[in-house]
């Protein structure tokens, strides 16, 4: 069977995500730390990851011509964590937080003057979708019954185009 499109995009953001690495960089190296619909972790998980979910809320898509075609925001939110500060406990969240949306940020890059994209392999995540907003991360520290350590959120909206024929 092949993927549906929301897999596919959400394998090949996956992917790219899981592309920071420090030779590149960036403070982190995420390579086999970032996972697809999970909200639950062990000690066996890696200290640095991302999470990937699906909001449970969706965006209103758009029809468009003949009413089978819809083009919409699918609303994703993005959560990481890595090992605390000692004395200031999310203040590393704050540098995987950078990491996630410099890098995320290459998806969208296009030159200032041409419009080109600058990393043609990334742009768009090859195609598969039409946009991608970036919205306001925010970091939150160790809380009872949701994260013994800080972690961030970063709010993602995806532009999809869907054929329902």
């Amino acid at each position: 069977m092949a993927d549906s499109l929301r897999l596919s995009v959400l394998k090949a953001l996956t992917a790219h995500v899981a592309g920071i690495n420090r030779l590149d960089g960036y403070n982190f190296d995420l390579k086999n730390a970032v996972f697809r619909g999970r909200n639950r972790f062990s000690e066996n998980d890696p200290s640095t990851m991302v999470s990937i979910l699906e909001n449970p809320r969706p965006d209103y898509g758009n029809t468009v011509g003949d009413k089978t075609t819809r083009s919409e925001m699918w609303p994703l939110m993005m959560q990481g964590w890595c090992p605390d500060d000692p004395q200031n406990p999310s203040d590393n969240v704050y540098g995987l937080l950078d990491d996630v949306e410099r890098h995320l940020a290459r998806i969208i890059a296009e030159d200032k003057f041409t419009g080109v994209p600058t990393f043609p392999a990334e742009y768009m995540l090859g195609n598969l979708i039409t946009a991608l907003e970036i919205t306001p991360g925010v970091v939150r520290p160790p809380t009872d019954g949701i994260s013994s350590r800080s972690f961030f959120y970063l709010p993602l909206r995806v532009g999809l185009a869907v054929d329902l024929a």
